[in-house]
Formats: C-alpha cells, structure tokens, sequence
C-alpha cells in the first residue's frame, strides 16, 4: 500500500569534507551517511514509500543546493531527514555520545516529526543518551541549519552517536546497529504517515 508522504533523504557533506572522520579513520561521515540512506531507501520503498535523495553522489555539492534539490522534488507530502554523526573534539577522540535531532528554531510541523523520531529512538536505544532541549517544551534541538532552514516542508537533521567516541564508533561501524537504526527510522515515518 502507497504512502501519503514522499521521504527525502539527505546524506551527510562528501569525501572531499575535511575532517568528518573518526581520529583512527575507521568511520567517514559520508561514507556511513550513504550507507544509510542507501538502506534507509530500500526499506522505506519496501514499506510504500516513495523516496528521493538530495544528492546522488559521493562528493559535497552544497549545502544550498541540497536544499534546492529537495525542494524541486513536486510532491504535496514531503519530509525530509538529514542523516549525519557527531563529532565533539578537533581530530582526536573525546567521551560525548549520544544522538541528537535537529530542527530549524520556531514552532513549525518539524518539529512533530522529530519528536516522534525522538520518541522512537528513546524506546528502541535505551542504552543511549539522547542529547535534549526541553526549555521549549519538546526534545529537539534548535538551529537555522542551511539543509533544513532552506527547506520548504517538514525537515530533520539526525546526529547519530559520536565518530569520534570509540564506544559509538564501534557501533556505527556495527551492521546489526545500524540495521536498528534504519528500523527506528521506517518506524517513526510510517506514524507520522498515518498521523500527520
């Protein structure tokens, strides 16, 4: 059965991105990202999804032009979710972890999605911390990201664990997590589907 919602994914910077890399190389943020969104695609299609991405290739085109890639796709139900890991230090390892969901600041429907995303990830990684703002009364995170801020409908830019922590390291580089991630993922997008 067809889905209301056409998914838009947005994989994170590209190879050419200085740093975005675990300090023992292991783990490439572009690398992970497009792994993701390349699974994340499959099982969203296989669940009636239609899905596009922002950018098909492995190099950074621009932040602005992901925006506008996104907005090009003349769908009337689209999400868009920006899949990135974190870093806290400046090329060496540091003890943050955790995940984080970011949507531009104000009220606005993206910040439903990402506190049903939130949501599921608090239910399905107990083990982990997500990383909050509450002062506003939901969980995410507030910032005029270009990715999401030039995007014209419901947006997410998902920081998923740290590269450069070595517990969350290994579990990015740990296919039965990810295979997690990516099931939390079509979870939360097929409630908000048949909610939003």
């Amino acid at each position: 059965m067809s889905k209301k919602f056409t998914i838009i994914l947005d994989p994170a910077h590209g190879k050419e991105t200085p740093g975005k890399r675990s300090p023992d190389e292991k783990v490439r943020e572009f690398q992970w990202s497009r792994d993701r969104v390349r699974e994340l695609k499959s099982a969203l299609e296989s669940a009636g999804f239609e899905v596009f991405l922002t950018n098909n290739t492995d190099s950074e085109i621009g932040l602005s032009r992901r925006a506008a890639n996104a907005n090009r796709i003349n769908r009337p139900h689209r999400i868009m979710l920006s899949l990135h890991s974190n870093a806290a230090s400046n090329g060496g390892w540091s003890n943050a972890r955790g995940y984080s969901v970011y949507t531009t600041k104000g009220r606005s429907n993206s910040d439903i999605v990402a506190e049903q995303i939130l949501k599921d990830f608090q239910k399905n990684f107990p083990e982990l911390k997500g990383r909050f703002d509450t002062s506003d009364g939901d969980l995410d995170l507030e910032e005029d990201f270009t990715v999401i801020y030039k995007t014209a409908f419901p947006s997410v830019l998902i920081e998923w664990l740290f590269q450069d922590n070595k517990q969350d390291a290994a579990l990015l580089q740990d296919p039965a997590y990810n295979k997690r991630f990516v099931s939390s993922l079509v979870e939360s997008l097929t409630k908000l589907d048949n909610t939003l």
